[in-house]
């Protein structure tokens, strides 16, 4: 609205607007003419959102699906196959480890019975081989056969000795009768300590104490055989045992004899050579210090000796040491 000052001002009037709306207030405009589609184009228009959508969402599924984590990871059926597996693979193992445990302590011990028998081999050799030694391997077997012999002999006396008291005083007799068999018996060990003594002394024992053994064995087997006979009758069984136990001890006799001839005849052969004992114990003590293998040659041996001995030593001296070392 527009008023209209009365008053004059320099003799004109003046005209001026008040606005009729509040202040602070913007003017409405007009909108503008909006067009309106059809609705195919609509229709359209959705289609291609909606397939652009599709198309957006299946190339994110298509490179998910191309990802290697989804052929990495297993499923219960596979797991639990592989579990079966690896079960399996772990018992054949244990298998295995059984075997090879087995095989390997059959292993050490044919090794160690085998050291063992290599290590007995070799103290045979060395004690065949060393003179000295030689000769308390022959008195211990003497003494190791006597000892076997007079055990023998001792309980064929203590059987004749019951036998013959029967035979004589009954079994209810008088205990003196155990000592009449042990009177041939007891004479029969006598010459067997006497001659053991001489022949371990180097004495040549005379052939009458052969005789004198062979009465001695004589009279046990009368005294077993007659009186037992006589007091309970010729039965073939008693006759057998009564015949054979005395029998059995002078071939105890005998067999004494013959053993301590023969090792009284090697121990008084055998000599002590104490050089060729001291040589035989440098090439032992070479051979545990490593200086010589254990399968040395002859030559080997040779050359050691001439190498370590201060005068040297000759060739046959050194084969003859060699072969009597090596055990050939």
């Amino acid at each position: 609205m527009t008023a209209v000052d009365e008053r004059p001002l320099n003799g004109h009037t003046v005209e001026f607007g008040v606005p009729m709306q509040p202040l602070g207030v913007e003017p409405t405009l007009a909108a503008p003419a909006v067009h309106q589609e059809s609705e195919r184009v609509t229709q359209l228009r959705q289609q291609v959102a909606d397939r652009a959508a599709e198309r957006d969402l299946l190339q994110q599924l298509a490179e998910i699906e191309a990802d290697e984590v989804f052929d990495a990871v297993l499923s219960k059926a596979e797991r639990d196959a592989d579990r079966r597996v690896a079960e399996d693979i772990r018992a054949v193992q244990r298998k295995e480890r059984r075997t090879a445990g087995k095989a390997e302590v059959r292993r050490s011990r044919r090794n160690r019975r085998w050291s063992w028998w290599d290590e007995r081999a070799e103290r045979a050799r060395d004690r065949i081989l060393d003179p000295a030694r030689a000769i308390g391997a022959d008195y211990r077997k003497l003494t190791a056969s006597s000892a076997a012999a007079f055990l023998l002999i001792a309980g064929g006396v203590a059987y004749m000795a019951a036998n013959v008291h029967d035979g004589l005083v009954g079994t209810d007799g008088t205990w003196t009768a155990y000592l009449v068999e042990p009177l041939a018996s007891v004479l029969l060990a006598i010459s067997m300590i006497a001659q053991f003594t001489g022949r371990k002394r180097g004495i040549e024992v005379p052939r009458k104490f052969y005789w004198f053994d062979g009465a001695l064995a004589s009279a046990s087997v009368l005294l077993n055989v007659v009186p037992s006979g006589i007091r309970f009758g010729w039965h073939s069984t008693d006759l057998v045992a009564h015949v054979l136990v005395p029998a059995l001890v002078v071939a105890a006799v005998i067999a004494w004899h013959l053993a301590s001839s023969l090792y009284g005849t090697a121990i008084a052969l055998s000599k002590d050579d104490p050089v060729t004992r001291e040589r035989l114990l440098l090439l032992r003590q070479a051979v545990a210090d490593k200086q010589l293998p254990p399968d040395a040659s002859a030559n080997q041996v040779i050359k050691y000796l001439r190498a370590t001995l201060p005068n040297g030593i000759a060739h046959m001296e050194g084969r003859r040491l060699a072969k009597q070392f090596l055990g050939f």
